[in-house]
């Protein structure tokens, strides 16, 4: 089984690049090209959940919304390591909600 080189899935038959990245038309969305032999390594969301700390609805959400990239394997849906750090150097902390904010002058 060969991986695109561009983004690690699935390669067409004996190309090295995937149905997006074939020579016909080149996604210049997708991540810069990986060198050859660089392993990807994929996470289940659970495996995110542990990593972030954040709730398995949370981050459900951000894979519905398209903020974390990630695709279907079979029944699991998997997440690479370097979609996971892009979007933890890419979000902001939430804002405080004004009743918290209203509440913490009287305390």
């Amino acid at each position: 089984m060969n991986l695109c080189l561009l983004c690690g899935s699935h390669a067409i038959g004996e190309t090295e690049l995937c149905a997006a990245h074939a020579p016909d038309g080149l996604d210049t969305t997708a991540d810069p090209p990986r060198r050859a032999g660089t392993r990807v390594t994929w996470l289940t969301l659970l495996d995110v959940v542990r990593e972030t700390g954040l709730n398995i609805r949370a981050v459900r959400r951000l894979v519905r919304s398209g903020r974390l990239r990630a695709m279907k394997q079979g029944r699991a849906w998997v997440v690479t390591a370097d979609a996971l750090h892009a979007y933890l150097a890419a979000r902001t902390p939430a804002p405080i909600p004004a009743r918290a904010r209203r509440r913490a002058w009287r305390r």
